[in-house]
């Protein structure tokens, strides 16, 4: 069976996707949003990167351009959840 491959660093998106999902969905419950977002990062992270290395030990490698824009959208993306776990710090 063919194995289907994917873009370097998919998986671990995916997995920090998710983990930022259920960090807020944990924390918020715990009346502590930020924590459980940042609890929820590193657990994504780390299952992402199993993932990764697990259904894709060959990945599609990504250009400069590519990769350029990746660490764009994570500084983005980190800065936005920064600003989700200080506004529900504030208001919650």
């Amino acid at each position: 069976m063919k194995q289907k491959r994917y873009q370097e660093g998919y998986w671990v998106s995916l997995g920090m996707g998710f983990g930022i999902m259920f960090g807020l969905l944990i924390g918020i419950p715990f009346d502590n949003s930020s924590i459980g977002l940042l609890i929820g990062i590193v657990i994504g992270g780390i299952f992402g990167y199993v993932l990764e290395k697990k259904f894709n030990p060959n990945p599609i490698l990504l250009t400069k351009r590519q990769k350029r824009l990746k660490i764009i959208m994570i500084i983005v993306a980190l800065i936005a959840a920064f600003l989700i776990a200080v506004g529900l710090v504030m208001f919650f």
